[in-house]
């Protein structure tokens, strides 16, 4: 079996590649050197030709900071090139695209979720597995400098300040682990699962503060709790604010309860 990742170099897809590259012949894409702005049915033929021996497509690529062309490119537009060349290679691979539950989300406004939203609609759901993904969230102490805790960590290390003002709660999170999901992902392929959607979800509710507390205490920092509940009821207007719906800190003031998504059929891990 010939699986081929894409995003390696990210956190996820390295996480993946590790876990299955014992297992299984590896293939891997890096899309640092693919120039998005070609023509469409350009970038088709090439990564056809890619995919030519391929069982497995797995697309963990993402920008979870959206600022450029080519970020926008790969959230929004990337998943449908992908989608058509594995369908013009005589193989017809399994494709399996990450994507986010935060698209489930209305009051998620930011432009990662924007593009990724994108990207899905621009799929014909009918030809492609989809794994949304909740906040993955690994062992704290071991990789607090990966994912989205690293900006948390940054603050953390800024070496004068006497203690750390933080936000509470945040935004609230059912997490999983990138061991769970590989688990997941790797059930998947080894049960040759027919092509559709799962929406994964941890067993435990955790905020973002409650995050915060636990990094202060690897790094004997103090921290200073500061109750921003009371500004819920300004929360939607405020939220339409660029600078703050795409700022990891501030956007934490206007917390979102992301484990209260209602009509969507969660998979538990």
């Amino acid at each position: 079996m010939v699986i081929t990742i894409l995003g390696k170099s990210g956190f996820l897809g390295n996480s993946f590649y590790k876990s299955i590259k014992n297992l299984h012949e590896t293939r891997t894409i890096n899309l640092r050197n693919i120039d998005c702005s070609k023509d469409e049915n350009n970038l088709v033929n090439f990564f056809a030709n890619k995919f030519s021996k391929s069982n497995y497509i797995i697309n963990f690529s993402a920008s979870l900071k959206p600022k450029s062309k080519n970020d926008i490119f790969i959230n929004s537009k990337l998943p449908k090139i992908i989608q058509k060349a594995v369908f013009k290679t005589k193989r017809k691979p399994h494709f399996i695209h990450l994507s986010t539950l935060n698209i489930f989300i209305d009051k998620r406004t930011d432009d990662y979720t924007i593009s990724k939203k994108i990207g899905e609609k621009n799929l014909k759901k009918k030809l492609t597995t989809i794994v949304r993904l909740p906040f993955v969230l690994e062992n704290l102490k071991k990789n607090k400098y990966k994912s989205n805790i690293k900006v948390l960590n940054n603050y953390l290390d800024i070496n004068f300040f006497p203690f750390y003002p933080m936000v509470y709660p945040g935004h609230i999170y059912r997490p999983i682990s990138t061991h769970d999901l590989n688990k997941f992902l790797i059930n998947l392929i080894h049960k040759k699962k027919k092509l559709f959607s799962y929406n994964l979800i941890g067993k435990k509710k955790i905020s973002m503060f409650n995050i915060f507390e636990k990094l202060s205490k690897f790094k004997g920092k103090r921290i200073i709790k500061i109750n921003t509940s009371f500004l819920i009821k300004i929360s939607n207007k405020i939220n339409k604010n660029r600078i703050i719906r795409n700022n990891d800190l501030l956007s934490q003031i206007f917390y979102i309860d992301q484990t209260k998504i209602n009509k969507v059929n969660l998979t538990e891990l």
